[in-house]
């Protein structure tokens, strides 16, 4: 991949460009939108998002996954400046919308909010305003190949051990769930936990590139074969008789043929 060249005021949103691979570019109508609706209320909206919502194309990146918003839609409101609450243009979902909240001492990377309304009393508080756009980000490109299996919570090691072969990408946290995002080129590691358990999905470009990930793990004993065989979906053609049968098959169930090269050995 080339060298991502980023906005060189870029500080917040460094990680989900570069997984991007784009080239950001400020949107001076956006920001010229920005400052007057911060000059109307009175108020500054934190950093991470006005870099965010100041980037070329921000919202669209955003309506990919959620209904999208624009700069000057009712989410802008003055009533903004009575609930101290903005809301975040096209970060809607059918779990609700989200918000962040404006105190007066706020910092520049405030977490978010998940609310059905602003005053709602089923409000919970979310991951920083990074993370959570970096995670909505990963999740609406699903890529080409996925797998997932289930299995408990990485231990310390483990973590360690995939911070050492993948890229680390921001972590998600919300009350329930904890999510954490590993990469290496096309190939993808998404594993989110929920208590002692957690459910790793893999993706990649192609079922090559899926099949050489998941030896990979198995390999490290990060997962079993096992598991893939018995809970991942990946189909494929048996190159002797063409049937289509499961990429995690150590044989061809219809004629007995040897797949090449099958998943290494359980640790």
């Amino acid at each position: 991949m080339l060298p991502v060249r980023l906005r060189p005021d870029l500080r917040f949103h460094t990680q989900v460009f570069d997984f991007l691979g784009m080239s950001p570019r400020r949107s001076t109508e956006a920001m010229r939108v920005l400052e007057e609706r911060q000059q109307r209320l009175g108020l500054r909206f934190p950093a991470a998002f006005l870099e965010w919502y100041s980037t070329e194309g921000a919202l669209d990146l955003l309506a990919e996954t959620f209904d999208a918003g624009v700069l000057d839609s009712s989410a802008w409101s003055d009533d903004v400046l009575a609930t101290r609450v903005l809301h975040l243009p096209g970060c809607d979902s059918q779990a609700g919308s989200h918000f962040l909240r404006l105190e007066s001492d706020h910092e520049p990377d405030d977490p978010i909010v998940l609310a059905r309304t602003v005053d709602s009393s089923d409000a919970v508080a979310g991951p920083k305003l990074t993370d959570f756009i970096f995670g909505v980000i990963w999740d609406g490109r699903v890529p080409a190949a996925t797998a997932t299996v289930a299995r408990a919570a990485p231990s310390d090691l483990e973590l360690a051990s995939l911070a050492r072969d993948f890229v680390a990408r921001p972590v998600t946290r919300w009350p329930d769930e904890l999510t954490r995002r590993f990469q290496d080129g096309a190939c993808r590691l998404t594993i989110r936990q929920s208590e002692d358990r957690a459910s790793w999905e893999l993706g990649a470009d192609s079922s090559e590139s899926l099949l050489g990930l998941a030896r990979g793990l198995v390999r490290r004993g990060l997962c079993t074969g096992e598991a893939f065989r018995s809970q991942a979906t990946l189909k494929t053609a048996c190159t002797s008789c063409q049937s289509v049968i499961s990429a995690f098959d150590e044989r061809c169930p219809w004629c007995g043929a040897a797949l090449q090269p099958p998943l290494p050995q359980d640790r």
